[in-house]
C-alpha cells in the first residue's frame, strides 16, 4: 500500500460490506481483477 501512495496514488479505506454491496449491484464477475476495476468506481 506504501508504494501505491509513493506514487501519488490516493489511500482510500471502505468497509467491506459497502464495496461487496457496490460490486454486487454492478453485476461483475467476483475476482480480484475485477474488484480492482470496480473499486475507483
Amino acid at each position: 500500500m506504501t508504494t501505491l501512495v509513493a506514487e501519488g496514488l490516493p489511500k482510500v479505506c471502505v468497509e467491506t460490506r459497502h464495496m461487496k454491496a457496490l460490486l454486487k449491484d454492478q453485476q461483475i464477475n467476483k475476482s480480484d481483477r475485477n474488484d480492482a476495476r470496480g473499486m475507483p468506481r
